[in-house]
């Protein structure tokens, strides 16, 4: 296809997506996979093509899954297209944010800095808790980092509704009180205790002359 046979092309499919984007009968999805195949790489294209049906996202190509300005508007109308994002925009928080917000399981396919990150976890948990489910082990398990993930959220979710979360050795630390203050205790309570634990000094033998 030549650079005018494609623009050409290009004219004719974008004028049939702008015809049917408020047609109560919208393009099949076979259609209009069959309508955009040369033009998955097209950025204004691809675009176009989310008005009409979310899902087309999928076809998209690598680069595009690649394009935050793209992705960001993709993320938020079709369904798992997120776990197809590339591994930089997976550790991008504005588009993780978005993607949460549209579909809480979406979460999931976050970055590991961004499930391990509390500030970060609660910029995508602020309109649901249940992205909460796949945060990293290394918060969940942890008392300090749990602490700190109670403390960012709390503006949002009470901090009662959100301990479930945690490990079963957290939430047994945690009991029936409240989180935050029984978790501050305990973590005190571990400090004093390596405080005061007896210092073992190690004897070094002595090297004969």
């Amino acid at each position: 296809m030549t650079t005018e046979e494609y623009q050409e092309e290009k004219r004719f499919v974008l004028s049939e997506l702008a015809d049917n984007q408020f047609s109560t009968n919208r393009l099949s999805h076979e259609y209009l996979v069959e309508l955009i195949q040369p033009f998955k790489d097209d950025k204004e294209v691809m675009t176009a093509s989310l008005v009409n049906n979310a899902y087309i996202a999928h076809e998209a190509s690598g680069r595009l899954k690649a394009d935050k300005e793209f992705m960001v508007q993709a993320v938020q109308s079709c369904c798992g297209i997120f776990r197809e994002a590339s591994v930089q925009l997976k550790d991008d928080i504005e588009v993780a944010q978005h993607a949460t917000w549209a579909q809480s399981s979406s979460f999931q396919y976050a970055s590991d800095r961004i499930k391990s990150t509390p500030a970060l976890i609660e910029i995508c948990c602020a309109d649901s808790s249940s992205p909460l489910n796949s945060i990293n082990p290394s918060v969940r398990d942890n008392p300090s980092q749990f602490l700190e993930l109670l403390k960012e959220i709390e503006p949002h979710h009470k901090p009662s509704a959100v301990i479930h979360f945690a490990s079963e050795e957290i939430q047994k630390l945690a009991g029936d009180e409240d989180p935050v203050k029984s978790l501050q205790a305990h973590l005190l309570h571990e400090k004093l205790d390596m405080k005061l634990a007896p210092k073992v000094e190690s004897h070094k033998p002595k090297m004969k002359i």
